[in-house]
């Protein structure tokens, strides 16, 4: 990233508008609109992709307190519809049971496979993972219940983490030298489209979820906000 990434935004030179800013009162409108584009783009794009819509259904009638993460759920914050190959889904592990016998139900097709760390149900034929119901595994999942945005728009009713807990989140994903590098510059790009939608976000919690990232991650998350609004290089 250059200095050149802070200049204004020149339709001579872009094949895309600038993500547009989620004015107050417009989320849960923003959310569904993402949600039901990208599950389009999804149909479009990955074969035999399950329907979000009716995984929140399912598990709403299951009465899982379910909170729905990746993909679906940070473009609703990015204000930019992306394809998603699954529907990510965060299960209190109370109600882990519940859910997997309610997705099972829906989807006799899929296959479950059980983990340490997800249930996921897979598609025997295109051998796709399509539902990932995913077990709490690191300390910033414990409180993910405790930070969640209520969608409420066209009859849809879900639960997405905050915005500063998607920021968190990619925050803590640039640091797992575990992933593979193009998956911790994706985890930048999407954190400077959260930045750009939402440039109000609160700051102090923001750092809150930092510290529980790693000691230290509070400062550190901030500083760098700093440096991608300031358009300094950074180093993965």
């Amino acid at each position: 990233m250059t200095k050149s990434s802070t200049l204004a935004w020149d339709p001579d030179l872009a094949h895309e508008v600038p993500i547009e800013v989620i004015t107050p009162g417009s989320e849960s409108a923003v959310h569904v609109q993402c949600l039901r584009i990208a599950a389009m783009l999804a149909r479009r794009c990955t074969r035999d992709a399950v329907n979000p819509e009716r995984v929140i259904d399912v598990l709403n009638r299951a009465c899982v307190r379910f909170v729905l993460i990746g993909g679906y759920a940070e473009c609703g914050w990015t204000n930019t519809p992306r394809a998603t190959a699954d529907v990510d889904v965060w299960v209190p592990p109370r109600q882990l049971a519940t859910a997997v016998s309610a997705v099972g139900a829906a989807f006799p097709k899929l296959v479950a496979v059980t983990s340490s760390v997800a249930v996921q149900f897979w598609h025997p034929r295109s051998g796709k993972m399509l539902i990932d119901l995913k077990r709490p595994r690191k300390p910033l999942d414990r409180l993910l219940g405790r930070n969640t945005f209520a969608v409420r728009h066209l009859g849809l009713n879900y639960r997405v983490p905050t915005r500063e807990f998607t920021m968190a989140d990619l925050f803590a994903t640039m640091g797992r030298t575990e992933l593979w590098k193009s998956e911790r510059v994706w985890a930048v790009a999407q954190l400077m489209g959260v930045m750009a939608a939402n440039p109000d976000f609160d700051s102090s919690k923001l750092a809150k979820l930092g510290e529980i990232v790693r000691p230290g991650g509070g400062a550190e998350v901030l500083d760098l906000i700093r440096r991608l609004r300031d358009g300094e290089p950074l180093t993965l």
